[in-house]
């Protein structure tokens, strides 16, 4: 009568990794086949069963970090009293690792400081981030637990997570984190200046996103940081500053009860600076409370000043420069043709240059073969006039000094004719500095100043720092 049997083939192995809670290991379908056991050893030792599962993957969540194992699978009855097939002795063999079990997320100095516990076989790791509409984005590898990503844009939240890999950064070699954890990062505040005031300190710096209060501090010598005061502003005067004492300040964000800090800080923090004598002199004159760019002239010196957020005139640029040959006069005082140049403060009024636009902010006019400045005694006089015809004043296409120039508003309003027209900041003459009335700068600075302005700009124009209180 001979035997029966229902030959099953023995599971064929298909993939084994690395899982988030351990070893995850699939198999093909074997039909015929009512449960699988999964067994595993470990080096030379025996098999060892570590459960039943009807389906076609298991993940062993025993496995320990570090350590290399071997799974097979066989078949066995719905009861799991018999073994219904054979099994591959070979087996597939990996060395687990854990996933990375994220530890602390900080802002710190220059960046997020992620850091995550050890894991037993780990060649290095890497630190991925996404935020609410992104996906998961590698920032970076590390052999340590810590990483600080230094790209992250303040007053954004991001979700990170971290990933072993191999040590050539080919291949993943263990799961990940997929809910990760959360950070909303604020960068630590830049000091811009800090400058001895009347009355106190004026400790000052940019603005950070998302930073709902700042946290003055400040230090002397080698002491501790102290704090002196809270703010929502970006701007802080420490009125309980001594005179005789040199401070370091530095600024950290805080939540808006001032609980919890929610940056880093500057640890070098910057020290407070005697100010200005001519910064000082320029932010008290009616001039600065009308505008935020002035150019200043102070005898063969022009300086242009810029006015942050925080309402603190900035230097950005200091060059030698040319006036009239007969020097500087007072604005009413002069006349057309004396070759002085006029004392005062005066709106600039237009950019103008033979060529196109360099890219200034300020409203531009490109001269023309019949461009001229008038100096005709009538409606037309010190203002810019296209004719056809010739008109007494400044045929503008002749001068290369106009290759780059702005209009200083003086004697517009009211227009006194006589006493002067065509008063410019322009581009130096070639062979010398004078001019005859105007002010010159090299043809670079020009340029870079021009580039720089926009409309709403002044000009002082003194013969020393004493005078520039007065405009």
């Amino acid at each position: 009568a001979g035997k029966t049997i229902t030959y099953l083939a023995a599971p064929t192995l298909g993939g084994i990794a690395s899982v988030n809670g351990g070893v995850q290991l699939a198999w093909a379908k074997v039909t015929g086949a009512a449960k699988y056991r999964v067994f595993r050893k470990t080096g030379n030792g025996g098999w060892q069963p570590l459960g039943d599962t009807t389906e076609l993957t298991y993940t062993d969540q025993t496995a320990v970090g570090g350590k290399q194992y071997t799974y097979t699978v066989c078949c066995v009855s719905a009861d799991g009293s018999t073994f219904t097939s054979a099994y591959d002795a070979a087996g597939k063999t990996i060395t687990y690792l854990a996933v990375p079990v994220l530890g602390t997320l900080s802002n710190v100095y220059g960046g997020v400081q992620i850091t995550w516990g050890n894991v037993a076989g780990a060649a290095k790791y890497r630190v991925f981030r996404k935020t609410e509409s992104s996906s998961w984005v590698a920032v970076g590898d590390s052999t340590s637990n810590s990483y600080i990503d230094k790209t992250a844009v303040s007053g954004t939240t991001y979700t990170y997570t971290v990933r072993c890999v191999t040590a050539d950064g080919k291949s993943f070699a263990s799961a990940y984190d997929g809910t990760g954890k959360n950070i909303a990062y604020l960068a630590a505040p830049a000091l811009d200046c800090v400058i001895k005031v009347s009355g106190g300190v004026q400790v000052a710096w940019a603005k950070v996103n998302g930073a709902a209060k700042y946290r003055v501090f400040r230090k002397t010598g080698s002491s501790n940081w102290v704090p002196v005061g809270d703010t929502t502003a970006t701007c802080y005067v420490d009125k309980t500053a001594k005179s005789d004492t040199e401070y370091v300040y530095t600024v950290r964000c805080i939540s808006a009860d001032g609980k919890t800090f929610t940056s880093a800080y500057d640890a070098a923090g910057m020290a407070a600076e005697e100010a200005d004598p001519i910064q000082l002199a320029l932010s008290a004159t009616a001039t600065a409370k009308k505008t935020s760019q002035i150019v200043l002239v102070v005898d063969h010196n022009l300086t242009f000043w810029n006015k942050d957020a925080n309402g603190i005139w900035k230097k950005s640029m200091d060059v030698y420069c040319g006036y009239g040959k007969n020097g500087l006069k007072q604005a009413a005082s002069r006349s057309e043709g004396d070759k002085t140049t006029p004392i005062g403060s005066f709106p600039l009024t237009l950019a103008f240059g033979t060529g196109a636009n360099p890219g200034t902010g300020m409203d531009y006019r490109r001269i023309t073969k019949q461009s001229y400045w008038s100096a005709v005694r009538d409606n037309t006089y010190n203002t810019w006039v296209e004719s056809a015809t010739y008109v007494s004043g400044e045929h503008l296409a002749d001068y290369y000094q106009y290759k780059y120039a702005i209009a200083i508003g003086f004697n517009i309003d009211p227009v006194v004719y006589g006493r002067g027209s065509g008063i410019f900041l322009h581009c130096k003459s070639t062979d010398h500095w004078y001019t005859a009335g105007c002010v010159s700068v090299e043809e670079s600075d020009m340029l870079r100043l021009m580039c720089a302005m926009n409309n709403g700009a002044y000009i002082i124009i003194v013969p020393n720092t004493a005078s520039i209180s007065s405009y």
